[in-house]
């Protein structure tokens, strides 16, 4: 049985675990994005679409690379990313320059023929994507870019097509430890607070970089991670129980398992998480316009109906008569009259 000082160091690790994936998210991140003539429409409209940053903290500067012209290359960049077109020694001589400065570079194009060898340049990492459609050639520079800068966390959390690759890794990251965990139980009960730490920093990280906040706003996912931590442990005392010698390999393998389900869940919670609340704004503006308008149906069936007192005097317009009311009971006046009847005296007097 874990006891409490392990709890709580547990639950100081999750804590720990969402401030520092907040503070990572709001690093600055400086994109550069170079354009060489010819370059397929389609691609650049891809990466104007994917490039617009989310947070203020992103900033994406756009240039042409012209043949004769010196490359400007600013060191203080994060990645830069080079569209390649017609002029391939000039895409491949820009990037041995952003390589040489120490910034990550990554050449796109339509196909391997339009993409250039660069070779090994002393500095930071030159990557290549060739793929002839651009949702796919995006999405490859995606995940090269969520590997190839130290500041991941801030580039998913800027650029929603980096937020998948970057989340996988981080699943697949946690499931690897909490396999070594589940393997290896060095005191009983000790591993089910630690594999559901582990999990619920894994969601605080996830949240972070999908721009939802961390803390008291994640009860519901981490609650996920408690009730899914309790299932993957019924079923893994039952398959060490039916596979005595292999309990170690039974333990892990669901260890493995039961993050990496917790794990898909949480991205595709967040995924789907714009849908949902566009969703969720769609229904509460249709019961706000239907109680609005049960209201104006309410005024307009009751208009004029007051809260009748004893002894209270009425006049019935046209006439001199004064009728005396003595109940508080009121119903709705037939049509064409402009005032009340009011239980059985309103006639009284007339």
């Amino acid at each position: 049985m874990a006891n409490p000082a392990s709890t709580f160091s547990s639950l100081k690790e999750v804590l720990d675990a969402g401030r520092d994936a907040t503070a990572a998210t709001d690093a600055p991140v400086r994109l550069a994005v170079e354009l060489v003539g010819g370059a397929p429409a389609d691609t650049v409209a891809a990466l104007k679409a994917a490039l617009v940053p989310e947070t203020p903290h992103g900033m994406v500067h756009v240039g042409r690379l012209v043949h004769g012209a010196p490359v400007v290359v600013n060191p203080e960049a994060d990645a830069c990313v080079i569209v390649c077109g017609d002029d391939a020694p000039l895409a491949a001589g820009a990037a041995r320059g952003w390589a040489k400065a120490g910034v990550p570079v990554c050449l796109v194009g339509r196909g391997a023929s339009a993409v250039p060898e660069v070779g090994l340049v002393g500095g930071a990492p030159v990557g290549s994507v060739a793929d002839a459609d651009a949702g796919r050639a995006v999405r490859g520079f995606g995940e090269w870019l969520s590997r190839a800068t130290d500041k991941a966390w801030a580039v998913a959390a800027n650029f929603p097509f980096c937020r998948r690759p970057l989340a996988e890794e981080e699943v697949l990251s946690c499931a690897a430890a909490n396999a070594g965990v589940g393997a290896v139980e060095f005191v009983r009960g000790a591993d089910f607070p630690v594999m559901c730490a582990t999990e619920s920093s894994m969601v605080m990280r996830i949240a972070s970089m999908y721009g939802a906040p961390t803390g008291a706003a994640r009860v519901p996912e981490l609650l996920l991670v408690v009730l899914g931590g309790m299932a993957m442990r019924a079923v893994a005392r039952r398959g060490s129980r039916l596979l005595p010698k292999g309990a170690w390999a039974v333990k892990g393998g669901v260890g493995w398992l039961g993050t990496w389900l917790t794990g898909q869940a949480v991205i595709w919670r967040f995924e789907e998480a714009e849908e949902f609340d566009r969703r969720a704004a769609w229904v509460r503006d249709r019961v706000g316009e239907a109680a609005r308008a049960a209201a104006d149906r309410a005024a307009a069936l009751t208009g004029a109906i007051v809260e009748v007192e004893p002894g209270a005097l009425y006049t019935e317009p046209g006439t001199r008569s004064v009728v005396p009311v003595d109940v508080v009971d009121v119903v709705q006046a037939p049509s064409g009259r402009s005032w009340f009847e009011v239980g059985g005296n309103a006639g009284a007097g007339r």
